[in-house]
């Protein structure tokens, strides 16, 4: 059997999560607020918090909790934002941010969060 120059497809159900909503999409960022965002989708890892990873614009949340079904993750959105390299953390800009989520059977579709500050 020979392998195909062509990478497959993703489809929904080859295990990787897929995004459906976002609760809110778009917040006002004020300094000391805690900001809750739900996704809503299918294929999150379930149970193990260790699996889950979201991505948020450059920066990445690890062990973010799914519910028992894999259908939804609550998470906080940061106020700062790693800057990468050697340089410190920067606040959050007022701006459009990708949001996806990470388990061990890929990657998912983005959303777009609003930040305004």
């Amino acid at each position: 059997m020979f392998a195909s120059a062509c990478a497959p497809q993703r489809r929904a159900d080859d295990g990787a999560p897929v995004l459906a909503g976002m609760s809110p999409d778009s917040v006002q960022l004020v300094p000391g607020a805690v900001v809750e965002v739900t996704l809503t989708g299918s294929a999150f890892h379930a149970g193990d918090a260790a699996e889950n990873i979201v991505h948020f614009g450059h920066g990445a949340m690890r062990h973010v909790r799914a519910n028992d079904a894999g259908t939804r993750i609550v998470f906080t959105i940061p106020d700062v934002i790693d800057s990468g390299g050697e340089a410190p953390p920067m606040p959050l800009a007022t701006g459009d941010y990708a949001v996806r989520v990470e388990t061990p059977g890929g990657r998912s579709n983005a959303l777009v969060m609003r930040v305004f500050r």
